[in-house]
């Protein structure tokens, strides 16, 4: 590892999350208030700093010649970047069946707005098809930037430690706890979700089914909110 790895790390893995912390905890109150346009510029301004740690990690090891390959970027992984599509296939058609399905049920759009409203961090869903397609945005930028981070650059950062277990845990750890402005509840998701991600990685040895996998569950989330606040006026 070179000083720019070791700054990089600092910066994504505890620098920029302290930022998030900061900066949500900030304008957590106006997003419950439900100001206009500020979950949108809330969702533009996080896919920008995502988006811009993603591809400075790629800088940084392609300047180093590293093979991709190693990052969990292997092109010629043909049957994961398959699956992976094919999952993407199959959730593009659920999401369009179950939007088709609750949208014209309201007891069913009631009974999931009564759901999200017990749960933490429910004030960062979409409320309108507007904030929705910059939310899918935000859900791309995260599935790819914090899967190349989280597991894949991660990963080669503790190889140090010579132990699987030690790494899966550690990174699925500092994920959790990158996702700290939602709550002590959002945390153990996120680190849970993350320890599933990073299995799978180290099963199939590249990045492309939890990319896909990310994405996607974060969309949900995103359909779920835009299903039970759409036609919300308070």
């Amino acid at each position: 590892m070179t000083i720019f790895d070791y700054l990089f790390v600092i910066i994504f893995a505890i620098l920029y999350p302290a930022y998030i912390f900061y900066r949500d905890r900030k304008i957590k109150q106006d997003l419950i208030d439900n100001k206009p346009g500020l979950r949108k510029r809330d969702y533009q301004l996080t896919s920008f700093w995502l988006l811009s740690l993603g591809i400075t990690g790629i800088i940084l090891w392609i300047f180093r010649d590293r093979p991709l390959e190693k990052l969990g970027i292997d092109f010629s992984a043909l049957w994961t970047i398959s699956i992976s599509i094919l999952f993407a296939l199959i959730l593009i058609i659920y999401f369009f069946s179950m939007m088709k399905t609750i949208r014209g049920n309201s007891e069913e759009r009631n009974s999931l707005k009564d759901k999200l409203k017990g749960t933490e961090a429910v004030e960062y869903l979409p409320r309108n098809v507007s904030e929705f397609k910059w939310f899918i945005l935000l859900s791309v930028s995260a599935g790819i930037s914090e899967e190349l981070i989280f597991r894949g650059y991660l990963f080669w950062v503790f190889e140090s430690f010579d132990s699987i277990i030690i790494t899966i845990v550690a990174s699925s750890i500092l994920f959790g706890l990158a996702h700290s402005y939602q709550g002590w509840n959002g945390i153990i998701k996120t680190g849970s979700m993350g320890l599933i991600m990073a299995i799978i990685y180290v099963l199939t040895d590249s990045l492309w089914i939890p990319i896909f996998l990310h994405i996607f569950g974060d969309i949900y989330g995103g359909v779920m909110g835009l299903l039970a606040f759409e036609d919300d006026k308070d």
